[in-house]
């Protein structure tokens, strides 16, 4: 019996570190490089990434509060583009992501996502 299930499917693969369930192996060996060694620290809080531009990407966007792209809407700024985009499919185009299963409607897949795996 698995822990997990989306909607009826379950989720019988699973991380031996932390017990997390995935739908497939794939999901899961991608899972495992972050359990890896950080060995780049933050210069400035002391956090630990597995990869030294990680650590770098850090510093700009928490530290030193770097959001270099701008929405041509709103001017509001964000740190990378995915950002900007999951800004204007919501506040500009309304985009919203139902669940076909009980009707709810959530802003983002994430967030849809989130609510599928609770609902067992």
């Amino acid at each position: 019996m698995s822990r997990w299930k989306i909607h009826g499917v379950n989720l019988n693969i699973y991380c031996d570190i932390c017990d997390k369930y995935f739908e497939t192996a794939s999901k899961l060996r991608q899972h495992i490089k972050y359990h890896g060694e950080k060995k780049f620290e933050c210069d400035t809080c002391g956090e630990k990434f597995l990869y030294n531009y990680l650590a770098e990407k850090h510093k700009r966007r928490v530290h030193l509060n770097e959001l270099p792209i701008k929405c041509d809407l709103c001017d509001k700024r964000f740190a990378n583009n995915y950002h900007l985009q999951q800004h204007e499919k919501v506040v500009h185009l309304g985009v919203r992501h139902p669940c076909y299963t009980c009707n709810k409607v959530f802003t983002t897949v994430k967030y849809l996502k989130e609510h599928v795996k609770k609902d067992s």
